[in-house]
């Protein structure tokens, strides 16, 4: 027996793929023989059901399948005095699983209550790794959001899933219902295992025994029954492969400093810094002398740390120590001698020492953790370790393992080159255009030592990896007091030139996933990872503009992004506290929320540095940041290695940059006063633009209008300056007070239309809640938007 279950253990460890199957039962009873039958016929390894019509007084053994596991969630409810059953009929899910599967149950709540989607979620361990399983029954009528919200809670965790059942949602109509579906799955990173019609009833044939998987590519072998398998619902079965599994040992290309000596290394490079000819006059000098600095950091580096491979392998666990193995070794010896001499004190004496152990353990775990907490000095660093922990979020996988390299660059490629390159010929047109009437100017003033010391240790978080010119960060982060004064002088040579490095401008692209499984290149991001000594200047120029613009008042008061004393939270307060005014005053508020495509990818740079001339930018700053806009090139790197061609850039500003935010909140501030209505009750973070306007119910559709007219002059606007506005992603909402909502006639709502896209109609109609017994905590925390249901905001 032992044998057989290590061998059951094997095959589970090594198995490639499930085998699986959907079907809507009506009574798992009365189709028992049949779905005995099918499993066998199939060799399934999770047969997922729905409507199993199981009450608590059915046995497991009733219904057991010799070979399977049966995880099952059935409804609770006693039926009325004087019916025929005991239990209210109908309903219910579960699931057979293979027993030689390792899985534990989620999700498999007693069902008390009719009119909600019932569901059970099991998590089965394949390779070591975990994969979810979601069995769904939603009544018709019924959108399944609390389905949906748990996927969307837990759905990080797993590195692959299912969610299989009957939504009655008919994905063959084009009503709300299956295109909302559609859309929230998509984000959800799920895709649709395209069936047809499964349900075959005499006046018509509807798609909703749905299978959803988060990669659409493991799919292989789909079949549906090509009759119906239970009363009119047909079988569907796939097969789920998982692919390879990565080996956890890595070769790597790094520095060796097993043998560097810091104090030889620093006297030599003052040395070699030392004979470089300053000063530094004009661009070419200035070009000259980075270079020069690069190599003299890097042909020493060669010397000290020169480059090796070496295998990555996973480390044990830092605080077991070797004390601690030698005592698990001692206790596993004192067990062996229990059992073999059949000693009781003996065995006692083992108990004893194995919870003492268990105990120091955890107590060596706890220390060294709170040691290593401590010495994260910034919120960054405590939160990358806290993730390294798997104590909060981890990040969603890396697009590379969906799409290749080369796609990802030509996606990219086509957002970055959405404009033509601002020339030389435009440039002068807008240094010649008259600038405003403001009392002062800026320009970019030069850098002393120390600033460029504070810049150099301010980024050492941000700068990880390689750097793309040799030049790491982590490299010379003990020696940062030598270079920091002649990088300094070289930086202050291109100010004066009014240029920058060109070496400067080559970027590497790391795709990051905005979702679990991103089904296409637009579901993923692209942050620019610069040469480190870049990031250092690049923050010096970006205080130098953040506090002209600052200290003058430039930028609209609306604006809550990347800005000191501003936050999402000033901006959520801002927000909600003009809704709860509102109500206080028996009125309801409709709020507009607009997404723009790629905003910072797609900039104009030429609408920039007109923007830039309106706030009196001097010619000197203009060209610089001109030459810092222009001439860039990026590729997607996998890896420790460039993995695509140098594509060049048109357009936007780098993400990951220092000034790419300042500029892009000077970019996007211009559109608050294209506003006619909403002046002043708008909001803006970064590219996140919300308007709103509050009224009595009686002018509600008039209060649309307003709102109509101001999304058109947002649109108008966006297309002056060259941004994309996605109006299928920009969505409307009514806020009210309970009492309000309950009144409210929403058939006679007028419909909100942004670009031909309807954002607000009579069917498509969601709402808020406001709660009077709503509290700061609850408006900071609780605030979650699903269009198509009503939220609420309570203690």
């Amino acid at each position: 027996m032992a044998d057989l279950r290590r061998h059951q253990a094997l095959v589970a460890e090594t198995r490639t793929h499930l085998r699986v199957a959907q079907a809507n039962l009506y009574s798992v009873r009365k189709n028992f023989e049949l779905i005995e039958r099918q499993t066998a016929a199939l060799s399934l390894d999770v047969f997922s059901m729905c409507e199993t019509w199981l009450t608590p007084d059915i046995a497991d053994g009733d219904v057991a399948i010799p070979g399977y596991s049966l995880v099952r969630c059935d409804r609770g409810l006693l039926a009325p005095p004087g019916s025929r059953n005991k239990w209210v009929q109908g309903g219910g899910v579960a699931c057979y699983i293979r027993e030689s599967l390792k899985f534990k149950t989620l999700h498999a709540p007693k069902i008390i209550t009719v009119g909600t989607p019932e569901f059970l979620a099991v998590e089965l361990m394949l390779h070591g790794r975990p994969t979810l399983v979601v069995s769904v029954y939603s009544p018709e009528g019924i959108f399944p959001n609390n389905v949906l919200d748990f996927y969307d809670s837990i759905c990080h965790k797993y590195q692959r899933a299912i969610i299989a059942g009957d939504f009655n949602i008919n994905m063959l109509s084009q009503e709300y219902d299956p295109n909302h579906l559609r859309e929230v799955t998509e984000a959800c990173g799920l895709s649709l295992i395209p069936s047809g019609p499964t349900n075959h009833t005499a006046n018509a044939d509807t798609w909703i025994d749905l299978i959803f998987v988060d990669d659409a590519t493991g799919v292989r072998g789909f079949q549906k029954s090509q009759v119906p398998f239970a009363d009119t619902h047909d079988l569907l079965f796939f097969e789920y492969f998982f692919g390879e599994i990565s080996v956890a040992c890595k070769t790597i290309t790094t520095r060796r400093f097993s043998n560097f000596n810091k104090d030889d290394f620093d006297r030599q490079l003052i040395e070699k810094l030392n004979s470089m000819p300053f000063p530094i006059d004009g661009a070419e000098q200035a070009e000259s002398a980075l270079n020069n600095f690069n190599s003299i950091i890097i042909d020493l580096l060669d010397i000290h740390a020169p480059l090796g491979t070496l295998q990555r392998r996973r480390l044990p666990a830092p605080w077991f120590t070797k004390t601690l193995r030698d005592r698990c070794r001692a206790r596993d010896k004192l067990y062996a001698l229990a059992r073999r001499l059949g000693d009781v004190a003996m065995l006692a004496r083992y108990r004893e020492v194995r919870r003492v152990l268990r105990r120091d353990i955890k107590h060596a775990r706890e220390q060294h953790l709170l040691a290593d907490l401590s010495a994260c000095t910034d919120d960054a660093r405590r939160w990358s370790y806290l993730r390294g922990l798997g104590l909060v979020s981890v990040e969603h996988r890396s697009p590379l393992e969906f799409f290749s390299s080369q796609e990802l660059s030509r996606h990219y490629s086509s957002i970055n080159n959405a404009h033509p390159l601002c020339s030389l010929e435009e440039l002068q047109n807008i240094i010649d255009t008259p600038s405003s009437e403001l009392e002062s100017q800026f320009e970019f003033e030069p850098v002393s030592p120390t600033q460029m010391l504070a810049a150099l240790r301010s980024m050492g978080h941000g700068a990880r990896g390689r750097s793309l010119d040799g030049v790491s960060f982590s490299y010379l982060k003990h020696s940062l007091e030598i270079v920091a004064p002649y990088l300094a002088e070289i930086f202050n040579a291109f100010i004066a030139s009014n240029s920058y490095p060109m070496s400067w401008k080559r970027s590497t692209i790391v795709p990051l996933s905005k979702v679990a499984r991103p089904a296409s290149p637009s579901q993923t991001r692209p942050v620019a990872n610069l040469p480190h000594m870049a990031r250092a200047c690049d923050i010096l120029l970006t205080q130098q503009m953040s506090s002209y613009l600052e200290s003058r008042d430039l930028l609209s008061p609306r604006q809550s992004g990347f800005r000191p004393g501003y936050s999402t939270q000033s901006a959520l307060i801002k927000v909600t506290e003009d809704m709860r005014r509102a109500i206080e005053d028996e009125k309801v508020t409709v709020l507009v929320l607009f997404d723009f495509k790629c905003a910072f990818d797609t900039i104009n740079h030429a609408t920039l540095l007109g923007r830039l001339r309106e706030l009196n930018f001097t010619t000197g700053a203009l060209r610089l940041l001109h030459s810092y806009l222009s001439g860039r090139s990026q590729a997607v790197i996998v890896g420790d290695g460039v993995a695509t061609e140098f594509v060049e850039c048109t357009s936007g500003v780098p993400q990951g940059s220092s000034p790419a935010p300042v500029l892009f909140t000077a970019y996007i501030d211009t559109v608050v006063a294209a506003l006619r209505h909403c002046t002043d009750t708008c909001m803006l973070f970064a590219d996140d633009l919300q308007i709103y306007l509050s009224c009595e119910p009686a002018d509600l559709n008039d209060t649309i209008g307003r709102l109509c007219e101001d999304a058109q002059a947002v649109l108008d606007w966006s297309r002056r300056c060259g941004l994309r506005l996605n109006a299928q992603k920009t969505q409307a909402i009514v806020v009210a007070s309970d009492q309000r909502h309950m009144r409210m006639d929403i058939g006679a709502c007028r419909p909100l239309v942004v670009d031909g896209v309807l954002c607000l109609s009579r069917r498509g109609f969601a709402t808020w809640v406001l709660s009077s017994r709503a509290s700061w905590l609850g408006l900071l925390t609780l605030i979650k938007y699903r269009r198509g249901s009503t939220g609420c905001f309570t203690d």
